[in-house]
Order: structure tokens, then C-alpha cells, then sequence
């Protein structure tokens, strides 16, 4: 008896796993996780009875295109952890570690997406699986553009695009020239940026993609906002937000309302910016995207700040920087230690030296980031204010060499409009806490601006 029972019981949840098989609506139908139960049911059944690799294909219909795409990152990621180390097929096996790392990833554990990355790499190029050895070049690209390492980011989007352009898949080229867009942007090459999205939109149209069309459309609302052209961000930014909103992209309408968010801030128009920030926040924090809340939290910062609310901006930037995601660290803190000076902390200055380190830490993977580059200027700024000799007129000069040396690096990098605006706001946020003194560093951007 003790022997046949395992044996029943596996053929139980065997029955039950074909039942659910039988009772699932076609694909047509799918539209959201409701109606993917049968399958979820049917996947932990054969988990049950030890039938891994028949689970991880039926996974496999409904992983990226759908539980991905809707944001069920959480959910996906316990399914293939449930696989992990039982697939006996080495194809299933290297999709499994790819989707390990693609919803770490989103959920901010980087680190360990880059390992599964490697894994699924390895492996991959044993068993000569080019497609998707593609999706994992693709995903270690993404883990280190993240992390700040521009150069091995692009050399990884460059290898995934030479092997789609091999294999004809459009879907996938579409996605890997935006990526060598961003790649470009991070580095202030902004004309190369929006020819890479350019291309990769006019790809997506012609597959009638609008998943990837809607991340280009995004993509060219960050390029446009960079170079101060905001009416063409703004409708970049809309047309990126009504496609993500019609194919029910619950990541990509975050991360469009977070991108016209900052748009509404800059233009003056806060009510709009807070609302955006908000719903942004709200999505993310649903589906685990913790890069997006903590860059929509800075924004809902710096609408506080604006407003001269600055408990209220210390909560979110604290908020921010406890996410601890290195894409917004650096920001977060700088903006924190202005929030302290304005609050006449005696905080302020050590604030200013942690926004310094988190900048100069990404700074040494990819030195010409022009993001991090100007606010470690502004950031040597705000130590200098708050050094005891900046009470003595006649040693400012001498206090902002450092200082205006570093704005002079960050121009080297880019002086594209809208970005000397951003620099502007910050130093301007700095002097609304009653400093003097900083007249040679607006000169030096206001004239970058006007040339």
C-alpha cells in the first residue's frame, strides 16, 4: 500500500492536469490572468506529479506575451523557481533560467538576473540554441546598461542584434535597437539615440507590434525631453501611454505616466506631474517594478520641493533611496541633501558627500553618463555652500574650482537644451535655501544654454 500510494497519487494530479488542459479557452480569448487559470492550475498539478518539462512548456505559451507583459513578474518568477533544477530537456532548461532573470530583473534583483544570465548563456551556446541565446545576450545588455556599464551593455545588444538579423526575427531586432537608442541617450548622443528608436519604431509598425512600438514611442519622449523640446516629448509620451494602456501593459503605462510626469514638472504644470507620479507609483508598487516607483518617487520629490513642501519631499526621497536601485540613488540623494539644506540641517553637508560617492561609484563604470556627471556637480555644489569657509566672500573662488571643473566635464558630455535646464532648476533649488555666492556656475550654464 505504502508503496502504490505515491503511484495514485501522481496519476491524480495527472487527471487533474489534463482536465485543466481540456477546459482552456483559445488564445483569441486571453486577455487577462483570469483567463489563464485553466493553465495555472494545470502547470501546478504536473509540478505535483513530477511532470516538469510538460509544466514548463505550458508555461512556456503564456510567459513572456502574456504573465510578462501583464506585469504578474512575482508570479512568474515562483513558477520557474518551482522548474529550477528539474527539467530534464536542455531547451526548456535554458528558456527557464532566461525567465528566472528577466522577471529578477524587473523586480530590481539585478545582480542575480545577471547570474541566471550567464547561466543561460553557457548554455545556450553548448547546445546551439541561437534564439535564445539572442534573449540572453539581450538581458545581460539590459542588467548592466542599469547598472551603469554603457560599454558592456552595448556590446551585449550589439552580439543579440547580429544574431536576430541572422535569424530574420523582427520582433526581437525591434527591441535590441532600442536598447543601443538608450545606450546612446545615456551618453548624451542624442541624434544617434533617436535614429536608433526611429528605426526600431519603423520595425515594430511594419510587425505590427505594438508592445515594442509603444517602448520606442516612450524611448523618443525621453530624447525629446533631453534636448528641451518638450511638446514633441509630451506627444511621444501620450501616443507611448495610449498604446500601453490598449494592450493592458501595466509596466509600460507606469513607466509612460513616470516619463510625462517629469515633462508636467518641468513645464510648470505640478497638479498634472503629481497626478502622473502617483498612478505610476501605484502600478509599480502592484507589480514589483521597483526601478520605476523609486524614479516616479524623485518626482513626487521634487514637485514637494518645488512647492516648498519639504517634509513631505524628505519622505519621498528617503523613500527613493530605500529602494536602492543605482539608477536613482545618486539623484535621490542629491536631491535629499538639498531638501536638508533648505531645512537648515546640520545633515546637509555628509548628505552631499553620500550624493557624491553614489554618483562617482556609476561614474566609474561609464565616466561621459551625462545624468550622474551633472549632478555630481551639483552635488560638490552643495558641499561647497556648506563648507564653514564659504562665510568668507573672498574665498569662493578658490571653493568652486572643484566645482565648476566638474560642470565643465558634464559639458564636454552634452549641453543639449533641456538638460542645462534640469541643472539650471537644481542649482536654483539650492539657492532658494538662501545661498549666495553661485554666480559663476549659472553663468557658466546659462551661457552653455545660449549658445
Amino acid at each position: 500500500m505504502s508503496n502504490s500510494y505515491p503511484y495514485n497519487c501522481r496519476n491524480l494530479e495527472l487527471r487533474a492536469a489534463e482536465y485543466y488542459a481540456s477546459i482552456c479557452k483559445p488564445e483569441s480569448e486571453w486577455q487577462s490572468i483570469e483567463d489563464l487559470a485553466p493553465q495555472l492550475a494545470e502547470i501546478k498539478h504536473r509540478v505535483e506529479a513530477g511532470d516538469f518539462d510538460t509544466a514548463a512548456n505550458v508555461l512556456k505559451s503564456i510567459d513572456f506575451h502574456y504573465l510578462y507583459k501583464w506585469g504578474n513578474y512575482t508570479q512568474l518568477l515562483k513558477l520557474r523557481q518551482h522548474l529550477h533544477g528539474h527539467l530534464s530537456i536542455p531547451d526548456l532548461r535554458v528558456y527557464n533560467l532566461v525567465g528566472i532573470a528577466r522577471s529578477c530583473y524587473v523586480l530590481g534583483h539585478v545582480e542575480q538576473a545577471i547570474g541566471y544570465y550567464e547561466n543561460a548563456l553557457f548554455l545556450t551556446q553548448e547546445i546551439g540554441n541561437r534564439t535564445v541565446e539572442g534573449f540572453a545576450l539581450t538581458g545581460l545588455g539590459l542588467a548592466y546598461y542599469v547598472l551603469g556599464n554603457i560599454g558592456r551593455a552595448t556590446e551585449f545588444f550589439t552580439s543579440a542584434l547580429t544574431i536576430n538579423e541572422e535569424r530574420g526575427d523582427q520582433y526581437e531586432k525591434s527591441a535590441q535597437l532600442g536598447y543601443l537608442g538608450l545606450a546612446h541617450l545615456s551618453v548624451g548622443q542624442f541624434e544617434q539615440a533617436i535614429q536608433f528608436f526611429n528605426r526600431a519604431l519603423t520595425v515594430s509598425q511594419s510587425i505590427a507590434d505594438l508592445w515594442e512600438e509603444s517602448c520606442e514611442r516612450g524611448y523618443l519622449g525621453a530624447a525629446y525631453y533631453a534636448i528641451g523640446q518638450y511638446q514633441q516629448a509630451l506627444h511621444y509620451y501620450e501616443q507611448a501611454l495610449t498604446l500601453a494602456r490598449e494592450i493592458e501593459d501595466r509596466r509600460g503605462i507606469g513607466e509612460r505616466l513616470d516619463g510625462l510626469g517629469f515633462v508636467y514638472c518641468t513645464l510648470g504644470a505640478l497638479k498634472q506631474a503629481i497626478a502622473c507620479f502617483e498612478k505610476s507609483v501605484e502600478i509599480a508598487e502592484e507589480i514589483g517594478n521597483q526601478r520605476t516607483r523609486s524614479h516616479s518617487l524623485l518626482g513626487l520629490g521634487t514637485a514637494a520641493l518645488v512647492e516648498g513642501a519639504f517634509s513631505l519631499a524628505q519622505q519621498y526621497y528617503e523613500a527613493a533611496l530605500a529602494a536602492n536601485v543605482s539608477q536613482t540613488n545618486y539623484q535621490a540623494a542629491l536631491r535629499l541633501a538639498i531638501v536638508l539644506l533648505h531645512l537648515h540641517s546640520s545633515q546637509a553637508a555628509s548628505a552631499f558627500g553620500s550624493a557624491i560617492g553614489y554618483c562617482q561609484t556609476v561614474l566609474a563604470r561609464t565616466p561621459n553618463l551625462y545624468e550622474p556627471s551633472y549632478a555630481l556637480a551639483t552635488a560638490l555644489a552643495g558641499q561647497t555652500v556648506c563648507d564653514p569657509r564659504w562665510t568668507d566672500v573672498i574665498q569662493h573662488g578658490d571653493l568652486l574650482i572643484p566645482t565648476i571643473a566638474e560642470y565643465r566635464r558634464a559639458l564636454a558630455i552634452t549641453s543639449a537644451p533641456g538638460i542645462m535646464r534640469d541643472a539650471l532648476r537644481d542649482l536654483e533649488l539650492i539657492t532658494a535655501a538662501g545661498v549666495k555666492g553661485l554666480e559663476p556656475v549659472f553663468e557658466l550654464l546659462a551661457g552653455a544654454l545660449n549658445e
